[in-house]
């Protein structure tokens, strides 16, 4: 798709979630959450930035939420709520899911405080459950390196936790898979430029989440984000 075309499609989709304070306002379709073309992409690329900004302005929490998500999403899905690991065919329990790729075993446990949704491993597909998860995620992240004092977490550092949990506290990059890490996700962020033009500054790894603090807990955004009773 050229990209007056992508810019005209990210305007009008921009424009049709104007006003819907960001919650996630679509619902499945009913052949399930999979995209149909470019259109859809750029739906859930604007959802994805939109309940990011709603939530920044809201809780006063994680500037650069909709930025690192907005990649997150690129990287995982390609902006398809629908997408699934291949390792879904032999391990559907647990395989890598949603527009945040998370597997339910991280997202759905006790110490998460939503083991009663490890029944319903496919609500990752719904955008509003990945995205939930995916910031409670990040707060974990924030929480864990603030109780271990082992440095002031970053944008890069969540990367790292998104992949390999215990490299979130390698902030002097010692571990090989920390650069690695780093590396193709800045090179993934300039494909998602270019190709969806989202102009999202790479330096942005570098700040820090500021504000996680603020972050409201998994009760009130579940409320927040209209998904009491929601298991798909």
């Amino acid at each position: 798709m050229d990209p007056v075309t992508l810019a005209v499609l990210a305007l009008g989709s921009a424009f049709l979630l104007k006003g819907k304070k960001g919650r996630g306002s679509r619902s499945a379709p009913s052949g399930g959450w999979g995209v149909k073309g470019d259109e859809d992409r750029l739906h859930w690329l604007n959802e994805i930035r939109s309940m990011s900004h709603w939530y920044t302005q809201k809780f006063g929490s994680m500037p650069y939420l909709a930025d690192y998500l907005t990649v997150v999403g690129y990287i995982e899905a390609n902006f398809n709520p629908a997408s699934r690991n291949p390792e879904y065919k032999t391990n559907p329990a647990n395989a890598a899911r949603g527009l945040g790729g998370m597997r339910p075993d991280t997202a759905f446990k006790e110490k998460y405080g939503t083991e009663f949704m490890a029944p319903y491993p496919d609500a990752l597909l719904n955008p509003r459950w990945a995205f939930v998860m995916a910031v409670h995620h990040i707060w974990y992240a924030c929480a864990r390196v603030d109780e271990l004092q082992t440095g002031v977490i970053d944008w890069a550092a969540v990367r790292r936790w998104w992949g390999r949990p215990t490299t979130v506290h390698d902030f002097n990059f010692d571990n090989p898979y920390s650069s690695g890490n780093l590396e193709r996700f800045v090179d993934k962020l300039h494909e998602c430029n270019k190709n969806y033009g989202t102009n999202i500054d790479p330096d942005f790894v570098w700040e820090k989440v500021s504000g996680w603090r603020n972050y409201p807990g998994i009760e009130v955004m579940i409320e927040s984000f209209g998904l009491k009773g929601v298991y798909a």
